[in-house]
């Protein structure tokens, strides 16, 4: 599958879960621009955690040397519907990383059997070459900066910074979320 094709199929699911749950004429109409993440995952099934790695992992040596060492930020449990974020980060960073497992999860990267844990960590490019990876970050930058409403937002503020804290989201998303969309042609 071409890389456009997954990236373009993980902007889809996102989408259909956001017009599930909410009206994007209304988010517009009323200017509420940031998703509300946990009562999406909440109706999904998924639950997510904010814990201290380092109090969690105290007892787990080589698991937090490895989370140190991967920058890790957070993960999500093959079959637990279950996603654990770091609370180091922003919570800005958070809300990506909890909306990048939900794709994970919801793009069926953790199904099969056996224990699989799927990690997002902070060196996670946008470049990398993993398709998990980057079909799950398409489908967390479309979920939390849906393309219609970025399109209206972007319309009222070009400012990285302005957008960033309308969809509370951390300036680098939104950098890499309007080259995007101008990629598209949307904006």
């Amino acid at each position: 599958m071409a890389k456009v094709d997954f990236i373009r199929e993980a902007e889809v699911k996102a989408k259909e879960i956001y017009h599930e749950f909410y009206d994007v004429d209304d988010a517009i109409n009323q200017k509420e621009f940031v998703t509300p993440l946990g009562d999406i995952a909440e109706n999904l099934g998924v639950s997510a955690y904010v814990i201290s790695f380092d109090d969690e992992l105290k007892d787990h040596v080589e698991l937090a040397q490895y989370f140190k060492e991967q920058e890790v930020e957070g993960f999500s449990i093959k079959g637990s519907n279950k996603i654990f974020v770091d609370d180091k980060p922003e919570t800005a960073r958070q809300r990506f990383t909890v909306a990048h497992e939900l794709g994970h999860i919801l793009l069926g990267h953790l199904e099969g059997e056996g224990l699989s844990v799927v990690f997002r960590d902070s060196g996670s490019s946008p470049k990398s070459n993993d398709p998990n990876e980057l079909s799950a970050n398409a489908f967390a930058a479309e979920l939390l900066m849906p393309e219609p409403v970025m399109k209206e937002a972007y319309k009222m503020t070009n400012s990285i910074a302005s957008l960033a804290t309308i969809f509370g989201v951390t300036r680098k998303a939104v950098v890499l979320r309007v080259e995007r969309l101008k990629e598209l042609g949307v904006i």
